[in-house]
């Protein structure tokens, strides 16, 4: 699961880092564009904007590829952020060498190359582009196209002054960069730890329901054989003449043995399907059947409700019937029940790749402690022991199904429970 974790978040964070070097690129380009501009038309400094301009547009076309590279499917790799950062240090060297070589005040942005490739790459690229850079400048102090400067700049202090304009701007384009560059890794890193946290949860709330299904495992073993002594001496007590001559109690006999079926069918399928919690057993099936036939399991165990009962999945979908989803379902339905004594509603449908279960009641509403963690084991306003699990375990369903469960309270009042599963994970593709 760890792994899993790693590989998607350094494949999102890979696609958000080219997605920066993207936005800094067109930066740059208009940077170096109005630069070239200002200082050939408004300082007077003669420089060759044929090949200067070529090789903008060059930049301008590779930063259109990536833009479009990152806007597809395939996994970015992180090779592909060190060759865009290798054409970024290309470009600015052949822009370096037509304009002064290593006496262009702007010489020094070859550092934020390396700042990228630290903070971006690994350490071996970050040393490439270490060397790279370092031979680019090597080069440039020895080959480049010398500047050629209007007569009133051309000695002196008014030389030093266009240097030091020129090393401005340079500064003032780097600190810009930099804090952009720094808050999106400050955000990447945020995020990698909202991440962290949210698995720790996730492993702590399984943790939870591993010691529960041990529990209910040993429990349903352990009740296994009270059950079968109460149902052989229901079956002796009904030849009773007391129980035949009394019609009442006749019709309590028959409530208790129905009961005790319920009871033994309920742990005969905790014990069958103790695979079903990995995906073992699961057999597909027709969603409206699966979930007509549970609506209609939980109406027969509860004679006295009232469900509003409304199915709008299409006829032909298949569905993975799963024993823990309609034990879900079962909890939403009973925690409805409890909650309101009028009619509450159950409705299913699929739209928008999803399949959504909604059930709302007109109770008093979520307590806003359940509404902020309605995931958390034993979070609960009732004094009843063993209360608080209904909700983590419908949760912990819904996510296994690559799901969720939310909460809200309407503003007419009541509550809504609705379980949300993705279509493909909850169909088998279908």
């Amino acid at each position: 699961m760890g792994i899993g974790l790693d590989d998607t978040f350094d494949e999102r964070a890979r696609r958000k880092n080219l997605a920066l070097l993207v936005r800094l690129r067109w930066i740059a380009i208009l940077g170096q564009g109005l630069t070239t501009g200002l200082l050939h038309f408004g300082f007077g400094v003669v420089l060759p904007l044929g090949p200067m301009a070529l090789v903008i547009a060059l930049q301008a076309l590779i930063n259109l590829a990536g833009w479009l590279r990152g806007r597809s499917r395939r996994p970015v790799a992180g090779g592909e952020l060190l060759a865009m950062l290798m054409a970024d240090v290309a470009a600015l060297t052949v822009m370096f060498g037509l304009s002064g070589g290593t006496t262009n005040p702007f010489i020094s942005l070859f550092l934020l190359q390396i700042i990228l490739g630290a903070l971006l790459l690994r350490p071996w690229a970050a040393w490439l582009l270490v060397a790279t850079t370092s031979l680019a400048w090597i080069g440039l102090s020895r080959f480049h196209r010398p500047l050629e400067l209007p007569h009133h700049h051309g000695e002196g202090q008014n030389l030093f002054d266009l240097h030091l304009l020129g090393m401005f701007i340079c500064f003032l384009l780097a600190a810009a960069l930099l804090v952009r560059i720094i808050s999106q890794i400050r955000d990447t890193l945020r995020e990698r730890d909202t991440a962290l946290a949210d698995l720790r949860c996730q492993r702590s709330e399984e943790d939870h329901l591993i010691r529960i299904g041990l529990l209910a495992s040993g429990a349903a073993h352990e009740l296994g054989s009270p059950l079968a002594t109460i149902s052989v001496i229901l079956g002796d007590w009904r030849g009773l003449p007391q129980i035949a001559a009394d019609p009442g109690l006749a019709r309590d006999l028959a409530e208790a043995e129905s009961q005790v079926e319920r009871c033994k069918r309920i742990i005969t399928g905790i014990l069958a399907s103790s695979g079903a919690a990995r995906g073992e057993g699961a057999a597909s099936t027709s969603a409206g059947e699966f979930f007509d036939a549970a609506v209609a399991e939980w109406r027969a165990h509860h004679p006295g409700a009232v469900l509003d009962y409304l199915n709008r999945l299409p006829p032909d979908l298949v569905f993975i019937a799963d024993l823990s989803l309609r034990q879900a379902l079962f909890n939403l339905l009973d925690n409805a029940q409890k909650a309101s004594a009028a009619a509450i509603r159950l409705e299913i449908g699929a739209t928008d790749g999803r399949i959504e279960l909604t059930v709302t009641d007109q109770g008093s509403g979520f307590a806003p402690q359940i509404l902020a963690a309605p995931a958390r084991p034993w979070n609960t306003t009732s004094d009843r022991e063993g209360a608080g699990l209904g909700l983590f375990l419908c949760s912990n369903v819904a996510r296994r199904f690559g799901g969720a469960l939310k909460l809200r309270n309407p503003r007419g009042g009541g509550a809504e429970a609705a379980m949300i599963l993705p279509l493909d994970p909850a169909t088998g593709g279908n």
